[in-house]
């Protein structure tokens, strides 16, 4: 998501929208390209901004700085592109988050293909740098398929202010999107129902809804 990214997809669909007539065989090409651009556009207006919002739905490509992964078309519903080719060590930083509502838990879309023999991946969150305060460490659910998301969280130690957040992977997943939730609830937003403060008796279990996480 930064000017670079933007450049050279500009430079590929330009390629293939230089013609006059684009014939139907090149038409998928071209689609491409132009979803391509638009996701690349996106993040560099996003990046625009000073301040993030992340209480809303924050494309993961909407990266400040990135090492090791890069990007590919996304098939999750709604998805222009996700983060892919991911490994041990990589990261991705997150500018000018502003926390001022307080944040208890965190909330990724994500797929895996991994091995079975291998560990869950997970995604380390970083305060400020990359050796800052971990303030959560999500787990990355495997299952089955690099294109079939669904949505993971993990509790975070309670923070606020703004501060800059380095997500550092622990293994391979894609990465499509994630949000924060504030400690306050609003009776007019959608609320998970494990997310109580207090209980009696009892359980939560893997929810089989649609962007469902845990179910109670």
């Amino acid at each position: 998501a930064t000017w670079s990214t933007f450049a050279a997809a500009l430079s590929a669909a330009k390629a293939y929208l230089e013609p006059e007539f684009i014939p139907k065989s090149r038409q998928s090409a071209v689609n491409d390209a132009v979803k391509k651009l638009q996701s690349a556009y996106d993040g560099l207006i996003k990046q625009s901004d000073e301040i993030l919002n992340p209480y809303d739905k924050v494309e993961a490509e909407y990266y400040s700085k990135i090492n090791g992964p890069g990007t590919e078309n996304c098939g999750d519903e709604g998805g222009t592109m996700n983060i892919a080719y991911t490994a041990n060590g990589h990261w991705l930083k997150y500018s000018n988050l502003d926390f001022t509502k307080g944040a208890t838990k965190f909330l990724a879309r994500i797929a895996s293909n991994s091995s079975e023999s291998e560990p869950d991946p997970e995604l380390e969150l970083r305060l400020d740098s990359l050796d800052g305060e971990v303030i959560g460490t999500m787990k990355a659910q495997k299952n089955g398929e690099w294109q079939k998301y669904i949505t993971v969280s993990c509790d975070v130690k309670n923070v606020d202010g703004m501060h800059d957040v380095y997500m550092v992977f622990k293994g391979p997943f894609n990465f499509n999107w994630f949000m924060f939730k504030g400690q306050d609830i609003n009776p007019y937003e959608r609320y998970e129902a494990e997310d109580f403060s207090d209980k009696n008796g009892v359980n939560t279990e893997n929810c089989g809804d649609e962007g469902g996480t845990k179910n109670v």
